[in-house]
């Protein structure tokens, strides 16, 4: 009881919004914290005990990437322990589907047409439900309507991924020699179809891989009128260093126009300013003139953020350069999808590429001044970014 002459006095506690570690604990307001160890506030805005945790799965250390994949109504989970690759559905101990990966840094996923797609920084995987496996990557058609002699249009790019390509040629019913756009070929199979009939390499013709050429026993065929003339030469001309660009990326996203039919890679340390663009719905094509060019060099990417119709490329603080960048997505009058970039903000950088996240529609990244998210000012509709861990 209150001694004579003593009132009691109360303190209520109520609207719990966290912590506040910027000031003196005894001058902490009642609905904050200077604690709160294993606390945090329910929906409600009041306090209750942080939930606990439980071991699911055992796998090798240290632990990379977890991600999921969905697919004919089950969860696939699928983690990067070490140099391993596991899968698991849930209640199911945890299978090794790959083994003798990299893992130079972390590793990043993102799904698209079925299938989980994972750059490690020394490898690019699908996983699509069952079998995990190296992406072989697209075979592009480099070149078609060309003569035995050479010459053409130029169809499509090469892929990062790979250093296999066709040639589509017209033949002229004389010529037995065909001079590919490319020399020095490796020493993988040289492939040849006439309108659709596969021919014998020693048998049908022969290849200089030093000159990239092919000699054919017996003259093709012109074409004749409504019959396709084609004679496609599928070859390997390997590009040092082509593949590693994206194996070794540790970023991954999906954006597009309206919608995320494309996915974007980053965080190659040799390339820190460079990101790539995949083809249309298909990771496995990475054309070679699809990189873009975010900043100076000397900043490197380290996440993104999808935020409305714009996806906000973040790079670290070198406090001069800018750190967001903000990508649109559009066609051009010819009708080819472009990606313009536009400076946004300066002065307030990513630290850690693993440091992003979104609460509701805030999206946040771990700057060295604490948790920032990137919003519009009301004003100027100009991004610009807002600490969301003062306290």
């Amino acid at each position: 009881m209150a001694g004579k002459g003593n009132s009691i006095k109360t303190t209520r506690y109520g609207d719990f919004r966290g912590v506040d570690f910027s000031t003196d604990a005894s001058l902490v307001d009642t609905y904050r914290s200077p604690y709160s160890i294993n606390m945090l506030a329910d929906t409600g805005g009041m306090p209750e005990k942080r939930p606990g945790w439980r071991t699911l799965q055992t796998i090798e250390a240290p632990v990379h990437g977890i991600w999921f994949l969905q697919k004919d109504g089950a969860t696939h989970f699928v983690a990067h322990g070490g140099t391993k690759l596991y899968t698991w559905k849930a209640d199911e101990e945890a299978q090794m589907v790959l083994d003798g990966l990299h893992n130079e840094g972390n590793s990043a996923g993102a799904v698209m047409g079925g299938r989980l797609y994972i750059v490690t920084g020394g490898d690019f995987i699908s996983f699509d439900g069952e079998k995990a496996e190296q992406v072989e990557g697209y075979v592009p058609t480099t070149v078609i309507a060309r003569t035995p002699a050479g010459g053409g249009v130029t169809l499509q790019s090469l892929n990062l991924l790979t250093g296999r390509q066709k040639n589509e040629f017209i033949p002229d019913g004389t010529s037995k020699e065909y001079q590919l756009s490319a020399d020095a070929l490796s020493d993988d199979p040289v492939e040849v179809t006439i309108r659709g009939e596969a021919k014998t390499e020693g048998t049908d013709f022969t290849v200089d891989r030093e000159k990239g050429k092919v000699t054919f026993t017996t003259a093709p065929a012109a074409p004749v009128a409504g019959q396709e003339g084609e004679v496609i030469i599928t070859f390997t001309k390997e590009v040092e260093g082509y593949r590693s660009r994206i194996a070794g990326c540790t970023i991954l996203t999906t954006f597009g126009v309206g919608t995320n039919d494309r996915m974007i890679f980053s965080g190659n340390p040799e390339h820190p300013n460079l990101d790539w663009t995949s083809g249309l719905n298909d990771p496995t094509y990475i054309p070679d003139l699809s990189y873009a060019v975010v900043g100076g060099e000397q900043t490197a990417i380290m996440g993104y953020r999808r935020i409305g119709e714009y996806l906000a490329i973040i790079k670290e603080d070198n406090g001069q350069d800018s750190t967001v960048f903000m990508r649109s997505a559009t066609t051009n009058t010819a009708g080819a999808v472009v990606f313009p970039l536009k400076q946004s903000i300066a002065g307030v950088g990513a630290v850690a590429k693993g440091g992003f996240g979104n609460i509701l529609d805030d999206q946040l990244f771990l700057s060295r001044n604490g948790v920032f998210a990137i919003t519009s000012n009301v004003i100027t509709a100009e991004r610009i970014v807002q600490n969301r861990s003062f306290y």
